[in-house]
């Protein structure tokens, strides 16, 4: 064997060597892979709350057991199936509403009622976010969702009884700011639609005030400082010429003054 041959031997040895290097990386980072992703699957499979991937057609496309439980059908029946299956009319919009927002990108929760096959309803809480390819091009959506159907009941009855009360109630925080009122607190006070659609911020507040005589007597000079008010009671007489009576409860939370219910 010449020198150029044996050079070239050697050359070929190298990238043999080369090239079995490679391959150890590779199926090192392979087995890596499929660790990670087998970890993945079993956190997945695993989770006591739905969690499923859908295409833009709102197909399932990846679905875990406790998803199809919570949509009521037997495993492995869940795949291929359309959302779309489960709802009624209404749902059906609100759902191609979110799909929208998941095409353009945006993140979002909310409340959505399907129906079983065997007829029962449930309400689910999906938080839902856009599933993006290689390119970074929305091609479905990924949800984890729960089942609420009991709370959100209890939460209607608490409510039924809350509008039942034949006295205007009003629920404020610390600051001014509206946490629930109930319809006879709108009527009494004759409250527009938009100021009532205020939830969350001091328009209420404010639009009672505006309507008072001397607010000052209830709520002193900073309208806004309600820790100095607590358990009371008060006349309130209004520019229309009317006159409330009006009693103040403390709400707390960990013994520290939470808001202010006026009844």
């Amino acid at each position: 064997m010449d020198a150029q041959q044996k050079e070239m031997v050697d050359a070929l040895r190298r990238r043999i060597r080369e090239l079995e290097q490679q391959k150890e990386v590779y199926d090192r980072a392979m087995r890596n892979l499929l660790e990670t992703h087998q970890v993945y699957r079993t956190l997945i499979e695993n989770q006591t709350e739905g969690i499923g991937a859908v295409d833009l057609e709102e197909r399932f496309i990846m679905t875990n057991p406790a998803a199809e439980a919570l949509f009521g059908v037997p495993p492995g029946e869940l795949l291929g199936r359309q959302v779309s299956e489960f709802l009624d009319e209404k749902n059906l919009a609100l759902l191609k509403k979110q799909t929208d927002l998941r095409r353009q990108g945006k993140t979002g929760t909310y409340e959505l009622e399907i129906t079983h096959p065997d007829g029962n309803r449930h309400i689910l809480l999906l938080t839902a976010a856009p599933h993006l390819d290689t390119e970074g091009k929305v091609v479905g959506a990924v949800a984890i969702f729960r089942d609420i159907t009991e709370r959100s009941r209890t939460e209607d009855t608490l409510r039924d009884v809350f509008e039942s009360i034949t006295e205007g109630v009003l629920a404020l925080d610390m600051h001014g700011r509206t946490i629930l009122f109930n319809q006879r607190f709108a009527e009494m006070w004759r409250t527009p639609p938009e100021i009532q659609a205020s939830i969350g911020g001091d328009e209420i507040l404010s639009f009672i005030i505006d309507r008072m005589e001397k607010p000052e007597r209830m709520f002193g000079q900073n309208y806004r400082m309600l820790d100095g008010l607590g358990d009371s009671s008060h006349t309130l007489q209004l520019k229309d010429g009317r006159t409330f009576g009006c009693r103040t409860r403390t709400m707390k939370k960990d013994e520290n003054q939470a808001g202010l219910v006026l009844v």
